[in-house]
């Protein structure tokens, strides 16, 4: 861990905090809310960096002790190869996930905790399984990990079982009860911006970049994530009436204009670095197995703003593929050419600053959570039409913005019953 002395705007010196990652290979940078408040002077900013050197080299030794089985157990490395590549081909954009998941969670509780070599004994242990994951910290080891990463952990083990009973490393399988849906950490109406909060923060970002301004406006009213926004190219904007036939029918049934569309099937491998080369590196979409237009969906553009951004990004790269700057194929032609998740995530951190505190600060997956409401209020409750423009995989993930755009409506009902008060019957 180091420091330096960085100068604001402004002409204010302020401390800046960096340490080496060796999961990364490169330097990490912490973020201005990572460091606390009160940091004046050189002795001061060496006593933080001691402290923070502390925490690292506990986390490591955390991580190092949940690895230990890898010593241990050397068959597990090998099932752990196999799993491998069967889960690349079941789920090639979040494998990673799933190794991840196993290799610091329930490989260190059933061969760790437990010293159970046998997976066909692993189901007796699944309740203080359960209960471990109660207790279970983050690698860093401030806070317990989230419920949601819970489940993901229990997936994560009865997909390797499904792949360890095809290889028949296993007689039968029993799967893991996941923790109770309805527990799960829900967005509320405090994650979604205000029509008010929207155009401050795009004010604000304007002042700090004019990408990240755009980009914002366009996820704010497209609801993709941030990935896919990132990947959009030339070849995935189109003017005029939606083409695709069922989604042309609900749009017509709520009389909603769109202005244009996205097609989209692809998102960016790596949200940080997009390109090798001339070259995108693209994955198929959240969900999909693969890139090709029967695993794709339709956006389309409701908001004219959103649509004049696009087509003045749209002009932009027609002229430089014109120019063959990347190449032939348009979809090498990023639309947010230059921004990435991390600049981007900054602008926005900056911009909330900058309001003073006014609004909570929000990430950039509510924009996602915000256009999803108001497109379940402005579609009347129509799950079909919601759940085929956001690309969710089931129907009950869409109502749950249906119950928050009833949420937020109610909310204001009663703000303005008792701003005026109730009428009596008469």
């Amino acid at each position: 861990m180091y420091w330096q002395k960085r100068k604001e705007r402004g002409g204010k010196v302020y401390f800046s905090f960096a340490y080496h990652d060796p999961v990364l290979g490169r330097n990490v940078r912490l973020r201005r809310s990572e460091v606390p408040f009160g940091i004046e002077t050189e002795e001061q900013a060496d006593q933080f960096c001691r402290l923070k050197e502390a925490e690292h080299e506990a986390a490591r030794l955390r991580i190092q002790r949940k690895l230990e089985w890898r010593n241990k157990f050397y068959d597990f490395s090998k099932l752990l190869e196999q799993f491998t590549v069967e889960i690349k081909k079941m789920a090639p954009n979040s494998w990673g996930n799933s190794l991840y998941y196993l290799e610091h969670y329930a490989f260190p509780f059933f061969l760790g905790e437990k010293q159970c070599n046998n997976l066909n004994n692993w189901s007796a242990f699944y309740d203080e399984f359960l209960e471990w994951l109660l207790t279970c910290k983050t690698s860093k080891g401030d806070r317990p990990i989230a419920y949601s990463t819970r489940n993901h952990v229990v997936s994560a083990l009865n997909s390797f079982l499904v792949v360890m009973k095809r290889k028949g490393q296993v007689a039968e399988i029993e799967k893991c009860q996941k923790f109770p849906g309805h527990l799960l950490k829900m967005r509320t109406a405090e994650d979604v911006l205000s029509t008010q909060e929207a155009e401050a923060v795009h004010e604000k970002l304007k002042e700090i970049s004019k990408d990240s301004a755009d980009f914002f406006w366009v996820l704010l009213h497209t609801g993709m994530r941030l990935s896919e926004g990132l990947g959009l190219s030339l070849d995935d904007i189109y003017e005029g009436e939606v083409t695709h036939e069922v989604l042309r029918r609900l749009l017509k049934q709520r009389e909603l204009n769109s202005f244009g569309y996205i097609s989209l099937w692809s998102q960016l491998a790596e949200s940080n670095h997009p390109r090798d080369g001339h070259k995108v590196l693209r994955k198929p979409l959240k969900g999909r197995r693969k890139i090709d237009p029967s695993s794709g969906r339709t956006i389309p553009i409701l908001d004219k703003r959103a649509f004049n951004i696009l087509v003045a990004r749209f002009n932009d790269c027609s002229n430089q593929h014109s120019k063959k700057v990347f190449g032939d194929d348009p979809r090498d032609y990023l639309v947010f050419d230059g921004l990435t998740k991390g600049a981007f995530a900054s602008h926005l951190r900056r911009a909330y600053e900058a309001l003073c505190e006014k609004y909570r600060p929000k990430s950039a997956h509510c924009l996602r959570h915000t256009f999803a409401t108001e497109l379940a209020g402005m579609a009347l409750g129509d799950t079909t039409l919601c759940k085929n423009v956001l690309g969710h995989k089931d129907e009950e993930t869409t109502q749950r913005y249906v119950h928050l755009f009833e949420q937020i409506n109610q909310k204001a009902k009663m703000q303005g019953q008792r701003k005026r008060g109730m009428r009596l019957v008469e």
